[in-house]
């Protein structure tokens, strides 16, 4: 019998490169500045449509992380859109977090959009199929996901998806949130199972961020 052996490449990492992994390692808790004189490369998985205009999520092999701009990322030429391949120069960019939410960048000059280095398109990454205990975990923080067999327990038939809904999978709940800024916040939250891609988050607690109507699907 014939056997196929299947070799997948990952991408090569340069010497000066760290993974999003390596870099979300470096956050101990407290605030710093980075001084290494390295560099990350992720793709863009957002769009601001349902993500805060100066944040942008981007992932590698390893993991997510958020981008923290000083200024709006909505408009040309500071615009950067999903499946672009960017590259982050890190030395003097802060690492902090947010109510949680590990990020490069806090909203200040330090990091202007002039630092990234746009290097092409190329597909999304694969949501990971994750339960909601994972979510709450933060283990996949910044990463997109995929939950199934949820249901929305705040859908009554008219509750929109505007703002916090709770989704549960019989024992573990986390909120849905969709800002009230985005295109599909006023479509009427489904009730029934439904499956749920988007970014893992957190505010505080575990949020789960869809970047469009059609990332909610009744099963």
């Amino acid at each position: 019998a014939l056997v196929h052996t299947l070799s997948i490449n990952k991408r090569q990492l340069d010497a000066n490169q760290l993974t999003i992994a390596q870099v979300r390692a470096l956050y101990t808790g407290a605030a710093q500045t980075l001084s290494v004189s390295k560099f990350i490369e992720g793709v863009v998985t957002s769009t601001n449509d349902n993500v805060t205009a100066k944040n942008v999520f981007i992932q590698d092999e390893t993991g997510g992380i958020v981008l923290r701009f000083n200024a709006n990322n909505t408009t040309a030429p500071n615009k950067l859109l999903p499946g672009e391949r960017v590259r982050l120069p890190l030395s003097g960019v802060p690492i902090t977090a947010f109510n949680g939410l590990i990020q490069l960048g806090d909203g200040t000059a330090t990091l202007p959009h002039n630092k990234i280095v746009k290097l092409g398109n190329e597909p999304l990454p694969a949501p990971v199929t994750i339960t909601l205990a994972q979510l709450n975990s933060n283990q996949f923080q910044s990463q997109r996901v995929r939950i199934t067999s949820l249901t929305i327990t705040t859908a009554d038939g008219t509750k929109t998806l505007s703002g916090n809904n709770t989704i549960s999978d019989g024992s573990v709940t986390a909120t849905l949130r969709v800002e009230s800024y985005a295109p599909f916040s006023s479509t009427v939250a489904p009730q029934g199972t439904v499956t749920i891609t988007g970014i893992a988050s957190t505010f505080t607690t575990a949020q789960l961020i869809p970047m469009a109507a059609s990332d909610i699907v009744q099963q």
